[in-house]
C-alpha cells in the first residue's frame, strides 16, 4: 500500500496527539490478528513508523553536531 502526501496529511491531523514512544511500546506487546486488522490500523502502524524514523533521524543528526 503506497500513502499519498494527502493520506499522510490526514494521518498527521488524527493522530498528532498521540504520545509515538508509548504507542511503540504497546504495539510491540500487542498487535491485531491480521484477521481483524482493519486500513485505518494499517494507516496508524504507518504512521507510527513515519514518526519514529524522523525521531530516530533527528537524534542521529543531534549526535552529529557533538
Amino acid at each position: 500500500m503506497k500513502f499519498s502526501e494527502e493520506m499522510i496529511a490526514e494521518d498527521e491531523r488524527r493522530w498528532h496527539a498521540r504520545d509515538v514512544v508509548t504507542e511503540l511500546g504497546y504495539c510491540g506487546n500487542y498487535m491485531r490478528d491480521r484477521r481483524d486488522i482493519k486500513s485505518d490500523d494499517i494507516r496508524f502502524y504507518a504512521y507510527l513508523m513515519r514518526k519514529a524514523h524522523k525521531m530516530l533521524e533527528d537524534l542521529k543528526l543531534d549526535k552529529c553536531k557533538e
